[in-house]
């Protein structure tokens, strides 16, 4: 997992975790109660619905 240290750390890491397809440390990037819309309009709330939307891809 990379780590993060400061916000600029952030978009590091997602492309870390998604092109390792580590669902785990994606999910680890998130607060329990985040939000995400992905480019499709798609809103889904809470960590495991967050990986849940990105798993299948």
């Amino acid at each position: 997992m990379t780590q993060i240290k400061k916000p600029e750390d952030a978009p590091a890491a997602f492309q870390a975790a998604w092109n390792a397809h580590d669902m785990a440390a994606l999910g680890a990037l998130f607060d329990p109660q985040a939000t995400f819309v992905n480019r499709f309009g798609h809103f889904v709330r809470g960590v495991e619905q967050i990986v849940a939307l990105h798993a299948p891809i």
